[in-house]
């Protein structure tokens, strides 16, 4: 027969072993759930981050292509040349390229990297036509590489705050100096060839 006593006598070890149980349990619970998030915010993360990777590359591919044909027309002063017979094609392979990554930054971006990967690739489009155009677009050419840069500096602060990237906001940094006298020097060079050209011999 149960000892009465004895049963009403081990009901608080029973229960505190219960409460133990049930505490453990929901500590544990609590601690995967915090793990989970993490590991998910860190995959999360990790997709945003190639998307954006991938996009900023096919838009600075654009942007070197965009300037080599424009300096095959003496528009741009310090890419290297290169024949609109070979440049355009790549070009609009590299369009393609471009809009196949920007898909993946619609799917994962934040809207505030997406706003501004928008207006980065409109500037770098407006490069483009200028390009394509080959007409004397010398001013505008300046302006429209300046843009390009505003929006390209403008989408990279966009990733840092959407990432948590620490260390405040990118300085925005000129042209070397060597890449000045560079322009210089080339545009002096050209002036030379006209010159020559024009110039009827003595």
């Amino acid at each position: 027969m149960v000892d009465v006593d004895t049963l009403l006598g081990q009901i608080p070890t029973i229960v505190g072993v219960l409460i133990g149980s049930i505490a453990t349990y929901l500590a544990t619970s609590a601690t995967s759930k915090v793990q989970w998030r993490r590991e998910t915010q860190a995959r999360w993360t990790q997709m945003q981050i190639s998307a954006y990777t991938d996009h900023a590359h096919a838009l600075k591919n654009m942007t070197d292509l965009a300037r080599r044909i424009a300096a095959y027309g003496d528009i741009d002063g310090v890419a290297d040349p290169l024949s609109p017979d070979v440049g355009l094609p790549q070009l609009s392979a590299a369009e393609q390229d471009r809009s196949a990554k920007w898909e993946s930054v619609l799917m994962v971006g934040d809207p505030a990297v997406i706003e501004a990967g928008q207006k980065w690739k409109q500037c770098v489009w407006r490069l483009e036509w200028l390009a394509r155009s080959r007409s004397d677009v010398g001013l505008d050419w300046a302006s429209a590489l300046s843009q390009v840069g505003d929006a390209k500096h403008g989408f990279y602060q966009a990733v840092r705050r959407s990432i948590g990237t620490p260390g405040g906001s990118l300085r925005r940094f000129g042209l070397a100096p060597w890449i000045g006298a560079m322009k210089e020097s080339r545009a002096t060079v050209s002036s030379s060839a006209l010159t020559d050209e024009v110039t009827p011999p003595n």
